[in-house]
């Protein structure tokens, strides 16, 4: 089973610190079917776990 996002994918989300559906699309590897399926919950778990300019 393939994970959803590669490794690399991952590690740009956090870098850029991702936080809309738009950003998201920008991510290499992470396509309209990925952000339909996965994308809500990426965001959340960002929000949650990856610490913003502010924090």
């Amino acid at each position: 089973m393939r994970p959803a996002i590669s490794d690399r994918g991952y590690t740009e989300i956090v870098k850029k610190k991702v936080g809309t559906i738009t950003e998201l699309g920008r991510v290499e590897g992470v396509g309209k079917p990925r952000i339909e399926k996965y994308g809500e919950a990426l965001l959340e778990i960002c929000r949650d776990h990856v610490p913003s300019e502010g924090k």
